[in-house]
């Protein structure tokens, strides 16, 4: 299957083109962000499209509503500690 080109939006950096294959799960895009020197300080976020967060472990090809240009966007999450993790 083809390549697409995905819209990553970042609160701090504005938008930016990825370009995906549909086989990519989440997570793989969630590394990519981790790994650019841009966004490399969030370590606690999530993906969302259309205001739903997509599901780490999900396929590209499997996410309803997702195309050429859909627009993700990276949502800063809560830093949980575990628990016990203070000792």
């Amino acid at each position: 299957m083809a390549r697409r080109r995905m819209r990553i939006e970042n609160n701090c950096l504005g938008s930016s083109l990825l370009k995906v294959s549909p086989q990519e799960m989440v997570q793989e895009i969630h590394q990519v962000l981790m790994d650019r020197e841009d966004t490399c300080h969030r370590t606690c976020f999530s993906l969302q499209l259309d205001g739903n967060v997509l599901d780490n472990f999900a396929e590209l090809k499997t996410i309803e509503g997702l195309q050429e240009g859909s627009l993700l966007k990276v949502v800063e999450g809560k830093f949980l500690q575990a628990p016990g993790g203070n000792e």
